[in-house]
């Protein structure tokens, strides 16, 4: 469900590692489950028709201040070839204090270029925040293109939360952001993947506030991953929100993702 997410490095799955190996078409991987592959660079950004995938992550971060842990949930499903939506759950806080969350994504993506190069995927990806007094519950849309190029053994990922709407409840204050992010994913074999995600800049469209770039901070997701097959595969990965205060802003992701193809 890492698609789904409106924050940049909530959605740096650590199951987005790119494995490198001789390969299928794109254009095959949707005919069937059976021919979805075990390289995540060759996999389709969207599932197969009938697919489920299931995801469960357990993060742990301020390690030099408060330490805080929980769990996640993500839940998605393939309704045809090239679409499938999907349902996230923020899950349960550990530390500092044992509570249910109460986030929720809803997100859907559509593929619009599959192609053994090139891959694009407009995906919508709205969350639900049941917390606060008063609650307000729909507060941000997230729109994507998540483009990725691949060459060889790398791919080039960028898009994927291209535009960002915060609204008060539908109705009230409006504003839109352009958000540009990059991802370099390498196949270091058909069962491993390493890839690095960053944030590029921020630029405020509607509603004010000031650009944003890499230089005032730079964020960086390190995510490794193992795939058992095609349809079970374990994570790893180091989250930081700013390089230059690495310390303060660090946090670790344990995953896991099995599917029904």
């Amino acid at each position: 469900m890492k698609k789904y997410t409106t924050s940049l490095f909530a959605a740096a799955a650590l199951f987005t590692l790119v494995l490198s190996t001789p390969a299928t078409t794109l254009a095959d991987n949707h005919d069937s489950g059976g021919d979805y592959p075990t390289e995540i660079n060759n996999r389709p950004l969207t599932l197969p028709a009938g697919a489920l995938e299931v995801n469960v992550g357990v993060n742990v971060a301020g390690f030099t201040t408060d330490i805080s842990a929980g769990m996640d949930l993500g839940v998605s499903y393939g309704i045809m070839d090239g679409l499938d939506a999907g349902l996230t759950w923020s899950g349960m806080s550990f530390a500092p204090e044992v509570a249910a969350n109460k986030q929720i994504g809803i997100g859907i993506a559509y593929s619009v270029l599959d192609t053994d190069a090139a891959d694009l995927a407009v995906v919508l990806g709205v969350p639900l925040d049941f917390t606060g007094d008063p609650v307000k519950v729909f507060n941000n849309i997230g729109l994507g293109a998540d483009f990725r190029y691949t060459m060889g053994d790398v791919a080039i990922h960028t898009g994927s939360n291209l535009l960002n709407f915060e609204l008060e409840n539908i109705a009230g204050d409006f504003g839109m952001a352009i958000t540009l992010d990059l991802g370099i994913a390498y196949q270091a074999s058909e069962v491993m993947n390493v890839r690095l995600d960053t944030h590029l800049v921020n630029i405020p469209v509607v509603g004010g506030g000031d650009i944003t770039s890499i230089a005032d901070a730079t964020p960086i997701a390190l995510t490794f991953g193992y795939e058992l097959d095609n349809t079970m595969g374990l994570g790893l990965g180091v989250v930081i929100g700013d390089v230059q205060n690495a310390g303060d802003t660090m946090g670790v992701r344990l995953a896991f993702d099995w599917r029904m193809l």
